[in-house]
């Protein structure tokens, strides 16, 4: 559960920064 709770945060930030890359292009 930890492990998953983890993955999920971790991806949430790297869609939060995909969209912050996507914005400035």
């Amino acid at each position: 559960v930890e492990v998953d709770m983890i993955e999920m945060t971790h991806i949430n930030m790297i869609k939060m920064f995909e969209v912050r890359i996507g914005s400035y292009q």
